[in-house]
C-alpha cells in the first residue's frame, strides 16, 4: 500500500469500494472520498502529526455519533484509533468558504449552527486549555513557549473554573468545515470536546477576522436561536461579545503554539 492508496480492507464498508478521488491533505490527515456497496464514503487515515498533537480519535468517535444524532455532523461509521483510521458517510453538500461570511444570512445561519452544537450536554473528554498548551510547548520547547504556557494556564484557571457547566464544543468551525445551509452541518470533529461555548465563537471571531459588523451579528443570531435548550446565556450582545474577546485571546496562545508544533 502507497501513502497515496486508502486501506479498504479494514472496514466491512470499505471492501471492493472504489477511490473516487482524495478529498484532501492537510498537516494531520489525509482522506478519500468513496464509492461502495453502503453508498458514498469518507475515510481518513492519520499522518504521525496527529500524534505529536495528541489527537484522541476515540473521543472523536464518540462526539460524532452523537452529534451525527443531532443532525450536526456526518455519521461515523467506524474507528480504528491504532491504525489512525475513520470512517464516515460523505455529506454531498459543497463545504462553505471563507468569503461566505460575508454574507449576513450566513452568520445568522452560523450563529444558530452553533447554538444547536451547544444545546447538547458535554460529550467525551473535557476541554483543558492548559494541558494542551503544555503538550504542544513540549513538542516545540523555548523560552517563548514557557511564557506562553504561562499565560494560557492563568487564562484557563479563569475561563474555565471548576464546576462550569460545560456544552458540546467544535473548537474549529471556520468556513471550511461547515456544509449545506438547510441544514448546515459540521465537519472535521478531532478538536471537539465538552467546553465553554465562548470558545467556539472566539475560534470564528479570530480565524475569519471577524470585524465588529459582523461579529455582531453571528453573536446576536447565537443568543437569539430558538433550540429549546436552557444554557444560562443572558448577555446582551455587547457584553457577549467582550466574553469572547477574551477566549479569543486563549485561542491565539494555543494556534501559535500548534503552529510551532507543526513547524517543529
Amino acid at each position: 500500500m502507497t501513502a497515496d492508496r486508502p486501506p479498504l480492507g479494514v472496514f466491512p464498508e470499505t471492501r471492493g469500494a472504489r477511490v473516487v478521488r482524495r478529498l484532501g491533505q492537510g498537516a494531520v490527515t489525509r482522506s478519500w472520498l468513496l464509492d461502495s456497496s453502503a453508498g458514498k464514503l469518507v475515510l481518513r487515515r492519520d499522518l504521525p502529526m496527529a500524534s505529536r498533537l495528541g489527537l484522541d480519535r476515540v473521543n472523536e468517535y464518540a462526539v460524532l455519533q452523537a452529534a451525527a444524532v443531532a443532525g450536526l455532523a456526518p455519521q461515523p461509521l467506524g474507528c480504528e484509533p491504532k491504525r489512525g483510521l475513520l470512517l464516515t458517510r460523505y455529506l454531498p453538500a459543497s463545504p462553505w468558504r471563507p468569503s461566505d461570511l460575508r454574507d449576513p444570512a450566513r452568520l445568522r445561519a452560523l450563529g444558530r449552527l452553533l447554538r444547536r452544537v451547544h444545546s447538547l450536554p458535554g460529550v467525551g473528554q473535557r476541554f483543558d486549555p492548559a494541558a494542551i498548551t503544555r503538550r504542544y510547548a513540549r513538542q516545540a520547547p523555548g523560552s517563548e513557549s514557557d511564557a506562553l504556557v504561562r499565560e494560557a494556564a492563568s487564562l484557563s484557571a479563569t475561563l474555565y473554573p471548576a464546576g462550569y457547566e460545560a456544552r458540546l464544543c467544535h473548537h474549529d468551525a471556520h468556513a471550511g468545515n461547515i456544509v449545506g445551509q438547510r441544514p448546515a452541518r459540521l465537519l472535521d470533529w478531532e478538536y471537539a470536546a465538552a467546553g465553554q461555548p465562548w470558545m467556539d465563537l472566539a475560534v470564528v471571531t479570530r480565524f475569519h477576522r471577524l470585524g465588529k459588523s459582523r461579529l455582531e451579528t453571528l453573536v446576536a443570531a447565537w443568543l437569539d436561536a430558538d433550540t429549546g435548550d436552557a444554557l444560562p446565556f443572558r448577555e446582551s450582545v455587547p457584553d457577549a461579545m467582550t466574553r469572547i474577546g477574551e477566549y479569543a485571546r486563549l485561542y491565539d496562545i494555543m494556534t501559535s503554539l500548534w503552529e510551532r508544533v507543526l513547524r517543529s
